[in-house]
């Protein structure tokens, strides 16, 4: 999968020459090094470095290649996703133009089972505009955190900005590492450029990847529950509009509740006990989540509330639902959107 990845630099309108690729293989095999050094050994562009340690998050490794990236500018490119090959060349374009901080586009998400999904487009937004730029002080926190999404392979960062406020990765947080930073980069830039009719990043679902697989072990659940609060905290005290990032993420760890038949109560109440009191967390209004969600907005309201809510009786159906032989990880994996 990191030939399409390198394939998508190669083939980017700006020139792959103008591309510093810092490549950090993570607790990776020695063949799989092999063919890294294989397959990039002749470009200098391109630096390659193994990172081997205890973490089990991408925060490490994207530390690690945040530390030794020497460009003026910063992007994410994960193993098993691609760029579209006009990215760079217009999100550098508008960063520059701009003079923002941060420019931010659309993505796509392609399953290897149903194709292309594309992104839906964002209602509360003028779709007619090439750039849209939202400047700190004025912003609609509602719109912005609407708009921006927490994910970083959708933008590009000043590297100036980064090295400035000393913005990194949370290593010690399981999921919500790109989450927590990009509340920091929002909580500290004073300009973002948004494109709106950007599509340039296509981001692989696929069985076998950390977000996509809901069914955790209870050790990671917990921990997962524990970065899900720690987002929610950083993001409300850094000011910005958080309910519809809560009831997304919510609605997720009440699915991988669902799933993760090997839990027990003990596990079960300590995810209560993490994430019950956003449970209480304002509830987006009705316009705003169907605008937002479509339909799955009505879902979103209720969902977590009765599976996060009701650890016992929710810890009965899974129960109940295996010894049926009910494949409830599957029905949820098929229907997930959030």
């Amino acid at each position: 999968m990191l030939e399409r990845a390198f394939k998508s630099l190669q083939a980017q309108t700006l020139g792959f020459e103008h591309i510093e690729w810092v490549v950090v293989v993570h607790n990776s095999s020695e063949e799989s090094i092999k063919s890294i050094h294989a397959m990039t050994q002749a470009y200098p562009n391109v630096s390659v470095y193994m990172l081997r340690d205890t973490y089990k998050t991408v925060a490490a490794p994207r530390n690690h290649g945040l530390e030794r990236a020497t460009g003026t500018y910063i992007g994410f490119l994960d193993q098993d996703d691609w760029f579209e090959s006009d990215c760079y060349e217009k999100a550098l374009r508008h960063i520059r133009e701009t003079e923002a901080d941060i420019v931010a586009f659309q993505i796509q998400s392609v399953s290897a089972d149903d194709g292309v999904q594309t992104v839906p487009p964002f209602t509360l937004l003028d779709q007619t505009k090439e750039v849209i730029v939202m400047e700190r002080e004025t912003w609609d926190s509602r719109l912005f955190m609407h708009i921006m999404g927490l994910g970083v392979w959708s933008k590009i960062y000043k590297r100036e900005f980064l090295n400035k406020h000393l913005l990194q990765f949370d290593k010690g947080v399981h999921f919500c590492d790109d989450a927590l930073f990009n509340i920091d980069c929002f909580d500290k830039a004073k300009r973002i450029a948004f494109l709106p009719q950007l599509v340039g990043y296509n981001y692989f679902l696929h069985s076998n990847s950390t977000v996509q697989n809901i069914n955790k072990t209870p050790d990671e659940v917990v921990r997962y529950a524990e970065g899900f609060a720690e987002t929610f905290e950083r993001g409300i005290g850094n000011g910005l509009y958080m309910p519809g990032v809560i009831w997304g993420y919510l609605c997720y760890m009440s699915a991988i509740l669902l799933a993760s038949a090997k839990l027990t109560m003990r596990e079960r109440k300590a995810v209560y006990t993490l994430l019950s009191p956003y449970l209480k967390a304002e509830q987006m209004d009705t316009e705003y989540a169907q605008k937002s969600y479509g339909n799955d907005g009505k879902i979103m309201r209720r969902f977590p509330n009765i599976v996060i809510g009701y650890p016992l009786i929710t810890h009965s159906l899974v129960f109940l639902m295996k010894m049926l032989k009910v494949d409830i990880a599957g029905r949820l994996k098929k229907n997930q959107r959030y």
